[in-house]
């Protein structure tokens, strides 16, 4: 594996003059640019794109992503974006390309093997990594339909870092969901009134598959409650982001290649005449 050229902490007016600059640069056309929400998107790709591949960091997450490939490069075919779904339905540009289900994290953990091996190292309780999976997304559920709610009819609620951790009552074994939705209400002038919340919770009485958990599951919300769940039965404490880098130190290129994302960005490079992936 060769060394990609990594782009992070760049202003919107930084990106679009650095990828300018390189396609002057760029003589046979070669080179493909890549913007990506975060750190983590960085990290995941490296492993599976070639040398040719220039990864940017987004100055403004998906937004961002968005307006550069939309906006800025809505013409160059060697420019498009990665992102997380999010609840999105439609697809907003053939250059827009989605990790599998709602995230990155989901479609690592969609894969049995991550979870199982995850499960093996860090979990310690006595049931299977089967049922911890599906027992984990129930738990979630009111604060992931909350979440969808949120992004699709464009409330505006605050969420980013909720305390799941301290919504986990190691008694029970139950995420306190009351506990959650105070603290949204507080950091939103209580806007989850009890006409809305009994809206909400008959939604979560509806019966989801997988694929519909998949779907509807923030990432970080997963793996916030899968490591309190596993701090009951280990003496050293392990935070969520490490279960997340061992859930992409796992995933290998024989994953990734039974991922829609890898199908969609392959059929893509290859009607563009354009190398993305090693293989």
């Amino acid at each position: 594996m060769g060394k990609n050229s990594i782009k992070s902490n760049l202003t919107k007016e930084d990106i679009i003059s650095d990828i300018v600059l390189m396609m002057g640069a760029d003589i046979d056309s070669k080179n493909v640019y890549i913007l990506v929400e975060g750190e983590d998107d960085i990290k995941f790709l490296r492993p599976f794109i070639t040398e040719n591949v220039l990864v940017y960091e987004s100055y403004d997450g998906k937004s961002g992503v968005e307006f550069i490939v939309r906006k800025s490069f809505s013409r160059c075919d060697r420019v498009i974006g990665i992102r997380d779904r999010d609840y999105q339905i439609i697809n907003v540009s053939n250059k827009i390309f989605y990790y599998d289900y709602s995230c990155m994290e989901m479609m690592l953990i969609s894969c049995d093997a991550v979870f199982d091996n995850l499960c093996f190292e860090y979990y310690n309780g006595n049931v299977n990594s089967i049922y911890l999976k599906r027992y984990i997304f129930k738990e979630l559920m009111v604060l992931s339909i909350i979440r969808m709610y949120n992004e699709r009819e464009k409330w505006g609620l605050l969420l980013r870092g909720l305390s799941i951790n301290k919504a986990w009552d190691k008694k029970s074994k139950r995420l306190d969901e009351s506990m959650i939705i105070d603290e949204i209400n507080v950091r939103n002038n209580a806007f989850l009134n009890e006409e809305l919340l009994c809206k909400l919770k008959g939604e979560s009485k509806h019966v989801w598959n997988d694929e519909c958990y998949y779907l509807n599951t923030q990432g970080h919300d997963f793996f916030k409650l899968f490591a309190a769940i596993c701090n009951q039965y280990i003496s050293k404490g392990v935070n969520y982001e490490e279960l997340q880098n061992c859930a992409r130190c796992i995933f290998r290129e024989q994953d990734m290649r039974k991922t829609l994302l890898y199908r969609d960005i392959k059929e893509y490079s290859q009607k563009k005449n354009i190398k993305i992936f090693f293989s």
